[in-house]
């Protein structure tokens, strides 16, 4: 099974479309890309292929809601599935549900490093008008600025970026210490990487991605290891939450 090893180059911004009437589309080549730019040979950014747009829902505006606002985290395989999704926050539940109900609906080409395609994790805000829905080019880079006030409107943020923001660190039920790659055995050489990774509300690891690494091969292995960790759930006022992390390995030789 291929590791779950999201480049963060890839992974990190949202870039979508759209045009009066309509999403646009090009003619040839997919569908808009989801990118924050740059890349060498045989690198190709995550690219929608098929979008279905989200809808205004039509109780919202007899309740005196006009407008509003969710973010989403997501995830694509290296088959160009929708993998996984998180709501980062949003100013009605209403609006959440149907972004997600859009979201499952969505087609990819998968990103692609070094000519392989990989899996990739995006981030995307959509802000709502009534009767329809407004899909903006926004770049959210960092969860420390996903607050309240960040928003253009009130909202309900349900992803946290620091550990500080809970009522006590989510205590680790289950955990394992990475392997040192077979492959890099006779490199002798250690090295480190660097994992960031969500918690959700019932203590899972969710969309881990490399943020940095001093080889792949111990990306990889960060990644492995992480995936099977398993936490007590993350709490926030005496509620569960989801809450973003990010944890170092170091790697030696015969480790």
């Amino acid at each position: 099974m291929m590791a779950k090893t999201f480049s963060k180059r890839v992974a990190e911004c949202a870039a979508l479309l759209l045009v009066a009437g309509g999403l646009g589309f090009p003619a040839a080549g997919g569908g808009p890309s989801i990118t924050d730019g740059g890349g060498g040979d045989g690198d190709r950014e995550l690219r929608v292929t098929h979008m279905v747009e989200p809808v205004f829902p039509a109780a919202l505006p007899a309740q005196g809601i006009l407008r509003g606002e969710v973010t989403v985290a997501f995830s694509v395989d290296p088959a160009g599935r929708l993998d996984d999704w998180l709501v980062l926050a949003d100013t009605h539940e209403a609006l959440a549900r149907e972004t997600v109900r859009a979201l499952k609906a969505w087609r990819f080409a998968p990103a692609l490093a070094g000519g392989a395609p990989v899996w990739s994790r995006a981030h995307l805000r959509i802000t709502f008008e009534a009767p329809g829905a407004v899909v903006t080019k926004t770049v959210i880079d960092s969860f420390d600025m996903l607050t309240g006030d960040r928003l253009k409107y009130p909202a309900t943020v349900r992803v946290f970026g620091a550990l500080r923001e809970l009522d006590h660190p989510p205590a680790l039920k289950r955990d394992g210490a990475p392997l040192y790659p077979a492959e890099l055995a006779g490199a002798r050489a250690g090295g480190s990487a660097l994992v960031e990774f969500f918690i959700d509300e019932k203590g899972r690891v969710r969309m881990p991605v490399v943020e940095r690494a001093d080889h792949g091969l111990l990306g990889v292995a960060a990644v492995d290891a992480v995936l099977k960790w398993e936490f007590e759930p993350p709490v926030r006022n005496g509620k569960p939450a989801v809450v973003r992390v990010k944890q170092r390995f170091d790697f030696a030789p015969g480790a």
